[in-house]
Formats: C-alpha cells, sequence, structure tokens
C-alpha cells in the first residue's frame, strides 16, 4: 500500500509540471516516398528493404504454380497481404547457385511491365515475377512459379 501511495504521489506531482514533448525519428525506410520511374532503382530497394517491398506488393498477389501431385496443372493461389513474407530476389544476370542448383536470372523489361525469369540449369527452376509501373510507381503484380 506504501508503494502505491508513492507512486501516486509522484504522478500527482508531475502533473503540475510542464509536460514535455516526446518526438520520433522513423527511419526513411519507413516514410512515405516518392516513386522511383527508373524500375533499377526501385528493383535495389524492393530487393532490400522488407517494408519497402511490402508497401510496392498489389494484394492479393496474383500466384500460380504447378498441381505436383496431379497432372501438372496450373493453380492459382493468390496471396492476401497477411499471409505475404519477404522476397528474396537476386538483381545478377549470371548464373548463381542457391544450394539447390545453379539457376539463371534474365529480367525483361517492357514500357510498363517488367519481369523477372528465374530458370534452372537441370534442375526444374522455374519462376516468373511480374513487375507493373501502376499510377507513377513499379509494383510486384503476380508470380508464377512453374518449377517441377
Amino acid at each position: 500500500m506504501k508503494y502505491a501511495l508513492l507512486i501516486f504521489l509522484m504522478l500527482l506531482a508531475g502533473c503540475g509540471k510542464e509536460k514535455q514533448k516526446l518526438t520520433m525519428h522513423m527511419p526513411a525506410s519507413h516514410m512515405k516516398e516518392e516513386c522511383d520511374t527508373d524500375f533499377d532503382v526501385f528493383f535495389k530497394k524492393f530487393q532490400s528493404d522488407s517494408i519497402f517491398q511490402k508497401r510496392h506488393v498489389k494484394f492479393p498477389l496474383k500466384s500460380s504454380h504447378l498441381d505436383m501431385d496431379g497432372d501438372l496443372s496450373v493453380i492459382r493461389e493468390d496471396i492476401p497481404e497477411e499471409k505475404y513474407s519477404f522476397a528474396k530476389f537476386i538483381n545478377d544476370k549470371e548464373i548463381g547457385d542457391t544450394g539447390n542448383g545453379a539457376y539463371k536470372i534474365d529480367i525483361t523489361k517492357k514500357k510498363d511491365s517488367v519481369y523477372y525469369q528465374m530458370s534452372g540449369i537441370d534442375n526444374g527452376i522455374g519462376t516468373t515475377v511480374k513487375f507493373a509501373f501502376i499510377n507513377g510507381c513499379w509494383y510486384m503484380v503476380a508470380v508464377d512459379d512453374t518449377s517441377t
């Protein structure tokens, strides 16, 4: 009871004093930022900053993959924002090694869309990610996984 009274008195004593302003500084990547019209500048941020990436995905994200249990038909399962997780990209047009085998990256740029294609070399990896330029900003809009 003594402690409750002591805390109450401390709070009461603090009420008469001038309140101090609390200032918080957000990291630059968390603030609303201007959109980059240059895809390469956008993609550099997109592949390295999870908050920036999530803000530049159109949800629900269109997603498709092959039915590995059946006849390899295409199954579409769109991804809602709450189930999305950070996607790792390699911005290298050279062959890479993920531990699962080598693959090649191809980036095809069109007027208002870009296709990031990861093709496995003798390992069945095949994924295409589509980006679209919408209202002055780049967004990831679809993922097509044809890996077998």
